[in-house]
């Protein structure tokens, strides 16, 4: 059960924050404290469990900054109940454990469970996915990273354009060369786009073991939020005939979030 804070302390938090991050809104905080039955006002409030959480993670950046200790400890209780009581980020959590160890059988079946979750709320829930994922598939690890350009975005016509950096590296034995990619790109709104092509900006890179290519590249959204996930097709070399194999190879590209609240760069 969510414990309220001491009124004191949700006092010094929310002065705190409306000093450090004007933007926010303060009427959510308002009902987690307000009521002895935290809880029941978080499950009833319009904003979801992870829009909570954020809420309370601002608070909590504040206190630190202020080296208000005491508070820290006490958000910090609160954030940890509000992660235990959000199923979707539960199970996305089950699922990124599944594949950073290999369990890919024990990962399909959450993937399932998930897919019937975000039938029942809506696509993932974004305020409890990060701008950044690192997924390894059999040897061969993605790292990605998004950020936000406003110096290209049109927020006045909707129009967001976002960045993102991605790191391969070849932590296989094998020679590995990337053939083809595919984008799924989801917004806010639940609208989702596809994109498969060949190789990555105009390559396809050979990696040999402990190898690693880099490139960026974009992504524009008529909205402010959504996220991206994939795969890359990987042909391994074959030592006998010297030799790419097509095909062998489908290297998945964790979940990201593309938010405009999110690092931004000119």
């Amino acid at each position: 059960m969510l414990r309220p804070l001491p009124t004191c302390h949700w006092a010094a938090a929310k002065s705190s924050l409306a000093a450090a991050t004007p933007h926010v809104c303060h009427a959510p905080v308002r009902r987690v404290c307000s009521s002895a039955s935290s809880r029941q006002d978080i499950t009833g409030s319009t904003r979801s469990l992870a829009g909570q959480r954020e809420t309370v993670e601002q608070l909590l950046a504040t206190a630190i900054k202020q080296e208000d200790y005491k508070l820290a400890q006490d958000l910090k209780k609160q954030i940890l109940e509000l992660e235990e009581s959000d199923e979707l980020l539960q199970v996305h959590r089950k699922l990124a454990a599944a594949i950073k160890e290999e369990q890919y059988d024990v990962a399909a079946k959450i993937q399932l469970q998930l897919r019937e979750l975000e039938a029942v709320h809506g696509p993932a829930d974004l305020a409890a996915l990060a701008t950044s994922s690192d997924v390894v598939t059999a040897g061969v690890r993605v790292r990605m990273r998004s950020f936000y350009i406003p110096a290209q975005s049109m927020p006045s016509v909707s129009q967001s354009i976002f960045g993102y950096h991605v790191t391969i590296t070849n932590e296989s034995n094998a020679v590995v060369m990337l053939q083809t990619r595919h984008w799924i790109i989801t917004d806010e709104k639940g609208h989702k786009e596809e994109v498969r092509g060949p190789g990555v900006v105009g390559q396809q890179p050979v990696l040999l073991p402990g190898k690693s290519f880099e490139y960026k590249s974009i992504c524009p959204l008529k909205c402010s939020k959504g996220y991206m996930e994939g795969a890359f097709s990987f042909a391994s070399l074959d030592e006998t005939d010297g030799n790419f194999k097509d095909g062998v190879l489908e290297v998945r590209v964790g979940r990201f979030k593309l938010s405009t609240e999110g690092e931004s760069t000119a």
